[in-house]
């Protein structure tokens, strides 16, 4: 027997539960690997010099949030808490839901067990079956779910961890960045939109 052959006759053996198994892993470990994915590729995923000029990046991401309205000008406390936990926000329930997925994983096996040792029984009964041969035959293959469901829910622990330490990364960064940003350092901006800014304080005391 050939491992294909192997492999279709355990999950086989496992049951219908196998598919949503299956299904619970994928969406575990690419919900996992896009979030990694989006932190790390995310401005604020790399450090914050403590002084000087920041990442280009981080200063496009900076100017993006003014522009939006987010952000007003740097010593202006204004929005950036608001700003900070907005973002921590959409990450952490994404990281969240990806833990609930990892959760369901063993709880969903342990339900294939339960299955399985319900209907081992049941046949025994109904046969009147008492052989410890049987009854150890039926429980090996119930105990296929929670095999799987734990294959599935371990390597998904192992990506939620990686997902926790990307968030607080950010959080890092994002603190340091308001720091400076609450000191009034001009050179968290490119050049073009400091003097945006200046002409726009110019023009507002002209017309006063």
């Amino acid at each position: 027997m050939n491992l294909l052959e192997s492999l279709a006759k355990v999950w086989e053996q496992g049951g219908m539960l196998m598919w949503p198994l299956t299904a619970l892993a994928v969406m575990i470990y690419a919900e996992g690997f896009r979030l990694i994915f989006s932190l790390r590729s995310h401005p604020m995923g790399r450090k914050v010099p403590v002084a000087g000029a920041i990442d280009a990046d981080q200063k496009r991401w900076v100017e993006q949030m003014q522009f939006e309205g987010q952000l007003l000008e740097p010593g202006d406390p204004s929005g950036f808490d608001v700003l900070r936990s907005g973002l921590n926000n959409h990450f952490q329930r994404r990281a969240t839901m990806l833990a609930r997925f990892v959760k369901s994983g063993p709880l969903l096996g342990l339900l294939g067990t339960v299955m399985g040792m319900l209907g081992t029984f049941e046949g025994l009964l109904s046969t009147g079956l008492t052989q410890a041969e049987e009854m150890a035959a039926g429980i090996s293959q119930a105990l296929i779910t929670t095999q799987y469901g734990l294959l599935v829910a371990i390597p998904g622990l192992i990506l939620l961890s990686f997902v926790r330490t990307a968030l607080q990364r950010l959080d890092r960064h994002l603190i340091a960045l308001e720091i400076r940003w609450m000191r009034g350092e001009k050179d968290l901006l490119s050049s073009t939109v400091e003097t945006t800014f200046e002409s726009r304080l110019n023009l507002a005391v002209g017309s006063a």
